[in-house]
């Protein structure tokens, strides 16, 4: 009946802030958990320079992830690029529904209340011992880095 409605599979969006999280060797795992949730349709990884980080960021590359660099000398480069780009997303017609945010850095907390905003979905993953309460608090869901496996069964 072409009168129902197709459902349609979430857009995700994956976002690693390598400066907080550089634990690589866990990309698989998030990438999994990502498109567990839907279309994984961007996954940015950020970092000052990749260039400082040639063996991480091949594996990234391999694994699919756009390399961003930011480069701009000034404080928290990389969260500033990586918010930019997410609010850059919020606003077009392809925008994902779902905003995965690898990072356990506070500095996020004004960018999940505007994606919530625009009922946009928000995932962190941080770094037990190293995650911001405000975070936590915010986010539609919240995990550790390290515990990710477990979080794919129950996904």
């Amino acid at each position: 009946d072409d009168t129902r409605k197709k459902i349609m599979p979430s857009k995700v969006a994956l976002f690693l802030d390598y400066e907080n999280i550089p634990d690589v060797q866990l990309a698989e795992n998030w990438i999994n958990f990502a498109q567990s949730k839907g279309n994984l349709v961007v996954q940015n990884a950020y970092t000052r320079q990749w260039k400082n980080s040639p063996s991480d960021g091949s594996l990234l590359k391999r694994l699919g992830f756009c390399l961003i660099s930011a480069i701009l000398n000034v404080k928290n480069s990389v969260d500033c690029k990586c918010m930019y780009d997410c609010l850059g997303m919020v606003e077009s017609k392809s925008s994902p529904d779902i905003f995965i945010i690898v990072t356990g850095d506070g500095d996020y907390a004004h960018l999940l209340n505007i994606l919530k905003s625009h009922r946009k979905q928000t995932i962190i993953f941080a770094r037990r011992g190293s995650e911001s309460k405000k975070l936590k608090r915010i986010a539609h869901e919240f995990y550790f880095v390290d515990e990710v496996e477990n979080y794919l069964v129950a996904a």
